[in-house]
This record gives structure tokens, C-alpha cells and sequence, in this order.
């Protein structure tokens, strides 16, 4: 595809180089070379644009890959998709890495699955309920539609929180009519776990590197913690589904915990 990387940040409105990183690469740098190479070139061409940054100073070697861009009009001019073009405000400097790990969850959506058209929601309310990102898919082929409703969670010690937290108001807000009254497709409640100290700027070519390691033992062990409480207070099987944020390249695979404990696809 043409303009790959304008069309990906159009559909997800904004991204940064390390979102937008190769899922085929062999390193980390290699996986971000060519992305790097195009945001020059589109930057000098008047395509995108840097989101400007509010609250505290950032770290220039930060800026070089946490730095998010959006399309400007020209660049929704050359993509032909001028009708989606929005001006993006300021981010603020204090959530910049959970905005980063919205971002990788959305083009995971787009990347897996080719076959669907996606819209994200990023300011979703229900007046009790604000996903991170509510996501409508819709199959281009078979009219087939999906609502997912993705919440980001970045625990500070433990995941158990996102229980008492989360779906316990979840479970409220559904037993009410949610779901039914909004008139969303096959809604289901997705979780994507990580903990604070997990560097969300990890790509998968990284993942088998010795340094890391602790890192990836401890949001498994928080993670399986959190399920064995779900499993234990019977939480049902029918609306949630969970995944530690490293597996969040491969969504479309049968990797989905239900609360049971049972991997599922999300879309079949």
C-alpha cells in the first residue's frame, strides 16, 4: 500500500514512530528504521505534523520516538481521506505512555485484521463508563460487526485492583442495560494488563533480550494472580477477555483469556 504509514495514522489519529514499528523485523532498530526515514520525509513534505507536548519538559532522547505525530490537511489530501482530517491539540506530557500503548492496541486492530474497517473512540462516555478506546469493527466483505470496549491497565503493584476497580462497575453498568440499550454488535469487555514499571516501549524483538526478563516474569505473575481471582469470584465468561500487553501484536490469535481461563479468539 501507498503512504502505509498516513493511512495508519489516519485511522488511528495520531501515533509515534515506535507505534508504527515493522511486526517483521528482526531487531528493534530495523523495525523502526524505514518508519523513521518516512516521518522525515513527511514531515518535510507538510504531510504530518508533531503534537506539541503540555506539563513537564521532555527528554530529548524520548522525543525521537515517543514523539506523536497526526496527518495534516495535505496529508489527508494525499491519501485521499480529507473527509477524517482533524487538528489534534496539545498531549499532556504526564500520560504519554499509556496514550503510547492505546495506540499500539489500535493498529494491532488494523494490522490483524486487513479484512475489517475499524473506528476508534478515544473520549467514548457513558456516564460511568470510559474506555480507553471503543473500537467498531465492521467485515468488509460479510457486513459482520463487533464493539469492543479496550481499557489500558497499567497496575502499580497488582493487578487485582482492575476487579474491584473495573469490572465490578462493569457488571453494574451491564446488568442496567449497557450493552442492549446502545444497541452495540457482540460487545465484549477487553483488558489489556501491564504494571508501571513494565517499559511500554518494548517491541517484540526485544522480548528474548536478558535484560528485560524481570520484566516480563513480573506482569506474568501479576497477570495469573489476577485471573485466579477472577476464576475464584466467578466472574462470567460472557463479556470479558484479557491479555498481558506483550502478546498485543497478536490479537487475532486464539490468545484471549475468558476468566474461566479459557483462550479464545476475539472475532472468529
Amino acid at each position: 500500500m501507498k503512504h502505509r504509514i498516513l493511512h495508519e495514522i489516519q485511522s488511528v489519529q495520531f501515533a509515534n514512530p515506535i507505534n508504527l514499528f515493522s511486526y517483521l523485523a528482526d531487531t528493534s532498530k530495523g523495525s523502526v528504521r524505514q518508519v523513521n526515514i518516512k516521518i522525515e520525509e513527511y514531515l518535510k513534505s507538510g504531510y504530518i505534523n508533531p503534537i506539541p507536548f503540555d506539563g513537564k519538559p521532555i527528554n530529548e532522547n524520548y522525543k525521537s520516538w515517543g514523539q506523536f505525530y497526526y496527518l495534516t490537511k495535505t496529508g489527508s489530501q494525499v491519501i485521499d481521506r480529507v473527509n477524517e482530517y482533524r487538528q489534534k491539540v496539545s498531549k499532556s506530557s504526564n500520560s504519554l505512555e499509556h496514550e503510547s500503548m492505546k495506540i499500539d492496541v489500535a493498529l494491532s486492530f488494523i494490522r490483524n485484521y486487513p479484512e475489517y474497517e475499524f473506528s476508534f473512540n478515544y473520549k467514548a462516555d457513558f456516564k460511568g463508563i470510559r474506555p480507553d478506546i471503543l473500537v467498531n469493527a465492521k467485515n468488509i466483505y460479510n457486513n459482520k460487526h463487533y464493539t469492543f470496549f479496550v481499557e489500558i491497565e497499567r497496575s502499580k503493584k497488582e493487578m487485582t485492583y482492575i476487579y474491584k476497580e473495573k469490572i465490578l462497575n462493569y457488571n453494574k453498568f451491564i446488568n442496567n442495560g449497557l450493552f442492549e440499550n446502545k444497541g452495540f454488535f457482540k460487545p465484549k469487555v477487553l483488558f489489556v494488563c501491564a504494571y508501571n514499571q513494565y517499559p511500554f516501549y518494548l517491541r517484540p524483538q526485544q522480548y528474548n533480550d536478558k535484560i528485560y526478563q524481570s520484566y516480563f516474569i513480573d506482569v506474568y505473575r501479576l497477570f495469573d494472580t489476577f485471573l485466579k481471582l477472577l476464576k475464584n469470584n466467578n466472574t462470567s465468561d460472557k463479556y470479558y477477555r484479557f491479555i498481558p500487553f506483550p502478546e498485543f501484536t497478536k490479537i487475532a490469535e486464539p490468545i484471549w483469556r475468558m476468566p474461566s481461563g479459557t483462550k479464545v479468539r476475539i472475532i472468529e
